[in-house]
C-alpha cells in the first residue's frame, strides 16, 4: 500500500487569522486617517471663523475713521451686542448681533464700507475717551479685541 504525502497548504483556521490580522490593521490605518481628516476639517473652521472675525473687525475700523472725523463721543452708541455710528449728514450706521450673526444698516444714506454678516457668539462695543474698544467672539472660542481711534489725529491712548 502506498503512502499518500500529504498536500501542504494553509488551513481555515490560518486563513482566518490572517484576514483578523489584516483587518486589524487596516481598522489602526482608518481611524489614523479619520483623525487626521477631522482634525484638519476643525483647523479649516478656525481658519475661516479668524478670517471672518478679523474681516468684520476691519470693516467696522474703517467706517469709523472713513466717517467719524473727529466726532464727539456722544455720536457713538456703544454696548454689549450693537454699536451705532451717528455720522454728519443725518447717516446712521447700526452693527447688530441679531441670532448669532453679526449684521450692519445703514439709514439715512449709504456708505462705501462693504460687509459681509458674520456668524459670531458674542459683540461688544465700549468707548474709553476718544477710543472705541470692540470685542468679536467667534463660533470657534475664539476672541479679537480691537481698539480704534475716533480721531484723525490720535491723542494719547489711555
Amino acid at each position: 500500500m502506498k503512502k499518500h504525502k500529504r498536500l501542504k497548504g494553509m488551513t481555515i483556521v490560518e486563513i482566518m487569522l490572517a484576514l483578523a490580522l489584516m483587518m486589524a490593521v487596516m481598522a489602526g490605518a482608518f481611524s489614523a486617517i479619520y483623525y487626521v481628516l477631522q482634525n484638519n476639517v476643525a483647523t479649516v473652521k478656525l481658519e475661516e471663523d479668524r478670517y471672518n472675525v478679523r474681516m468684520a473687525l476691519l470693516s467696522i475700523s474703517r467706517e469709523t475713521h472713513r466717517t467719524l472725523e473727529n466726532l464727539p463721543e456722544e455720536n457713538v452708541d456703544v454696548g454689549d451686542g450693537y454699536l451705532t455710528l451717528h455720522i454728519q449728514g443725518g447717516v446712521t450706521v447700526k452693527y447688530t448681533l441679531n441670532g448669532g450673526v453679526l449684521e450692519r444698516n445703514v439709514t439715512g444714506g449709504n456708505s462705501p464700507i462693504v460687509f459681509i454678516p458674520v456668524n459670531l457668539t458674542g459683540f461688544t462695543s465700549s468707548i474709553n475717551g476718544k477710543w472705541l474698544t470692540l470685542i468679536l467672539k467667534g463660533e470657534h472660542n475664539l476672541e479679537i479685541t480691537t481698539t480704534v481711534s475716533l480721531s484723525r489725529t490720535p491723542t494719547e491712548r489711555f
